[in-house]
């Protein structure tokens, strides 16, 4: 076991020291180095987590061509790439067949208008509590015209 101390790396300005992300003054940084007396424990395992052996992590050594090409063209229409799409990387004909899908759905023309269907984006991810997928609907859905109050 280990002790834990505040953080090593600082840069000196004047009386205050800068300390990754904050500024503090001379006399809290020497009290932020004194052991602090809490154990911390080591880690009971290699790998991203306890439940997952590490031999099972699909290691990347680069990235598929075809998928570097999808993802550059999802992100310039979206403007974002989401962690499901990165995911799908792996697969790049089922990724560039969902994105594809999702377009059509979403975006092109159909029997319904734009807004209604980010509202029924909306009430979907709403209905399955996630709340990533309820503001990028609600974002669409203003976007694309649909008013605040329902």
């Amino acid at each position: 076991m280990r002790h834990a101390t505040a953080a090593t790396e600082t840069m000196d300005n004047n009386s205050f020291t800068v300390t990754y992300l904050y500024k503090i003054c001379a006399h809290c940084e020497r009290l932020s180095k004194k052991d602090l007396g809490v154990r911390i424990p080591g880690p009971l395992g290699n790998g991203p987590s306890r439940f997952i052996p590490e031999k099972e992590i699909l290691q990347v050594s680069k990235v598929d061509l075809r998928a570097q090409s999808i993802f550059e063209d999802a992100f310039a229409a979206l403007g974002r790439l989401d962690n499901i799409s990165l995911v799908m990387g792996f697969h790049p004909q089922y990724l560039e067949s969902f994105l594809r899908t999702q377009h059509y759905l979403l975006q092109m023309d159909g029997p319904l208008s734009l807004h209604y269907r980010h509202y029924i984006g909306i009430m979907a991810a709403a209905r399955h509590q996630c709340s990533y997928l309820v503001n990028l609907h609600v974002n669409d859905f203003l976007q694309v015209g649909g008013t605040p109050s329902g």
